[in-house]
């Protein structure tokens, strides 16, 4: 402190009490490198969700690729199994049709609503149902993985329609069977044709006989030839009355002698 005359002629000393400053700039120390520590696992954190978001992405985008293949190839499938030349349906695990295709309704004469919701069995011919149950049961089984079998259809209108089926199992990605899946050829011209052919390699044989029996035989021998070769061809021991059936083969009805 200085007097009038410019000298000093005191020292004032003060004191501050700055503990509580101290105390809380310390705080703010701790407080501080809290935060910091606080703010880097936050980053961290924030990297791993960033991380996890863009593979949530890219399986998201893998996901939605796969489901359009999957959709063309469904549209693909469908295009095929409407306009295919070959009859398909697809039959429930208790034999039941539930869709099929345009080849396979004209096939049998039906519309697809006729066809849903009836049992197979019902437009198979009664003499193939019980080898046609037999296989679609080994199939539902699994005891067989698929299986072709040629059978006769029984169209709307009565008539006989040949086919020849291939038929399998469709099922889950845990092996489930879902349903059975079933595509038929029509080869009902084929059949008729090869019955012809028979019918008509019969006739020419029987032709051929015959001429040879006229060129051979002579006297008593050729009426005995001509009637062994009819009796041969139509087999029958007792007569020559006889027919061609649908198949292309010749048969006789038995005749007794009377004795």
């Amino acid at each position: 402190h200085y007097n009038d005359d410019k000298n000093i002629d005191g020292v004032i000393i003060t004191s501050k009490d700055v503990t509580k400053e101290v105390i809380l700039h310390d705080d703010y120390k701790l407080v501080s490198n809290e935060l910091k520590s606080k703010n880097i696992e936050l980053t961290e954190k924030n990297k791993k969700i960033e991380s996890l978001i863009s593979d949530l992405r890219n399986k998201e985008q893998v996901l939605n690729e796969k489901v359009q293949k999957m959709q063309e190839n469904e549209n693909k499938f469908r295009n095929m199994y409407k306009n295919s030349t070959i009859g398909i349906a697809r039959v429930n695990l208790d034999f039941k049709l539930f869709e099929a295709n345009n080849a396979y309704c004209e096939m049998l004469g039906y519309a697809e609503d006729e066809l849903i919701g009836k049992n197979f069995i019902d437009f198979t011919h009664p003499d193939d149902s019980d080898q046609n149950l037999d296989l679609q049961s080994k199939l539902a089984t699994g005891e067989i993985p698929y299986y072709q079998l040629e059978k006769r259809f029984l169209h709307k209108s009565g008539k006989i329609v040949h086919g020849l089926l291939n038929a399998t199992i469709i099922k889950n990605e845990k092996n489930e069977p879902l349903y059975f899946l079933g595509s038929v050829q029509d080869i009902t011209q084929q059949k008729y044709a090869t019955q012809e052919l028979k019918l008509s390699r019969n006739k020419l044989r029987i032709q051929n006989a015959i001429s040879n029996a006229f060129i051979t035989s002579k006297g008593d021998k050729f009426y005995n030839t001509i009637l062994n070769v009819v009796l041969k061809e139509l087999k029958s021991t007792t007569g020559y009355f006889g027919y061609i059936d649908k198949d292309g083969s010749l048969n006789c009805p038995s005749i007794t002698s009377p004795d």
